[in-house]
């Protein structure tokens, strides 16, 4: 509180320190959606996902005016940590894209491959 007073802003105490409870649940929130990503629990990244864009835009919708320097500060490092889950998150959904697009390859070719198969039969009398 002594260092809004010095930096010229007003705090509003329950209301800085609830957006500061925010982003501490929101930060929480994406290390949860980290360990799903790196735990291939898809739907429950999914059901995260949801969840963190709603805590994300009752977020967004708060004035941070009153934030001290310190709080900021803060603020910031949440910030970054969050750009770096989101990071992570990627580089995992990156990875399954990978990972399907070859499954979808293989089923592709084994579909065509009956297919020729099957008309192989058909024309051979077979």
């Amino acid at each position: 509180m002594i260092d809004s007073m010095q930096d010229g802003s007003v705090d509003s105490g329950m209301q800085v320190d609830g957006l500061m409870d925010e982003y501490r649940k929101i930060i929480e929130h994406s290390e949860r959606m980290v360990r799903k990503a790196q735990e291939g629990e898809w739907d429950a990244l999914v059901n995260e996902g949801m969840e963190y864009l709603v805590q994300a835009e009752q977020l967004s919708s708060v004035g941070d005016t009153q934030l001290s320097f310190s709080q900021r500060r803060e603020r910031q490092v949440y910030l970054q940590r969050l750009l770096d889950n989101d990071r992570k998150i990627r580089e995992q959904l990156d990875v399954r894209l990978k990972e399907l697009g070859t499954l979808m390859a293989e089923e592709e070719q084994r579909i065509r491959t009956h297919k020729v198969s099957n008309a192989y039969q058909r024309f051979s009398g077979s």
